[in-house]
């Protein structure tokens, strides 16, 4: 069993609220090579320990709960050309420190970056940005009708 397989059993355990048993803590405590960077885990230490806001029990759900909306799945298709565009076009931005940035970083900082910013607040309101701009370039009319002092 791999140890990404073994965390994650261990933190389903853990979010389930079940305690931990003989055989998985010796399976998280495997490693001794790094038992400085991360303390071992502790049967003792359980009784003090208190869990996070992750761990507190969700609210319960309504009795009556609106089906979810519908959801599609969409494959998207990249040429290699525009793949090999894209990774050229990252790797021109990166600093020059970095020394390997693969394919699959590349489109996924792509899709990442693109997603964040379809759910950022609309900044393009271009109402709003005009009235501003009228707002300054001119005082009120009534302001301006007021004769000049001499």
């Amino acid at each position: 069993m791999t140890s990404q397989v073994i965390l994650i059993e261990l933190f389903d355990k853990a979010c389930e609220g079940e305690v931990f048993g003989e055989e998985e803590m010796r399976r998280g405590n495997v490693d001794t090579r790094r038992e400085h960077a991360i303390p071992h885990l502790d049967l003792d230490g359980e009784k003090d320990y208190t869990p996070g806001p992750q761990l507190v029990p969700a609210p319960s759900l309504p009795t009556d709960p609106t089906p979810p909306p519908n959801c599609t799945w969409s494959y998207i298709s990249f040429s290699a050309a525009s793949l090999a565009a894209l990774k050229d076009l990252a790797v021109s931005t990166l600093p020059s420190s970095t020394e390997f940035i693969s394919t699959d970083d590349v489109i996924t900082a792509f899709i990442w970056l693109h997603i964040t910013r379809a759910r950022l607040p609309n900044q393009h309101n271009t109402t709003k940005k005009q009235a501003r701009a009228r707002a300054r370039e001119k005082a009120p009319s009534h302001a301006r009708s007021i004769p000049a002092a001499s």
